[in-house]
């Protein structure tokens, strides 16, 4: 039940995800922490999203073989970051777009 029809997660950038570690460290720096704090990007995209971005970064169509909702899995699911943005002064500047373009730079150097 997504307006697509394929589930929606938060994706989030190799990069924010170590920027965030960077902030918890620096917590720990100047305070004795036992803190959990939610890291994404507070807003999911669908599975066709992605595709779309994929298809469109790389410059060709890329199929995806569509298969059933697994039992169990939820529509969608996102991280409410408001914690992290509050408390480790973070918060992801990443975007979908960014996320591809720099794992199909990462994939195409190995070539």
């Amino acid at each position: 039940p997504t307006p697509d029809g394929t589930c929606i997660r938060d994706y989030i950038h190799v990069a924010d995800l170590a920027d965030a570690h960077v902030a918890a460290a620096r917590l720990c720096d100047d305070t004795q922490a036992a803190e959990v704090f939610n890291v994404g990007r507070g807003q999911g995209s669908s599975v066709r999203e992605v595709m779309d971005v994929v298809s469109e970064t790389i410059g060709r169509d890329v199929t995806a073989e569509v298969a059933p909702r697994r039992p169990g899995d939820p529509p969608a699911t996102f991280a409410d970051t408001d914690k992290a943005r509050a408390g480790l002064g973070w918060q992801a500047t990443r975007d979908l777009t960014d996320m591809v373009t720099s794992a199909w730079r990462a994939h195409t150097l190995d070539r």
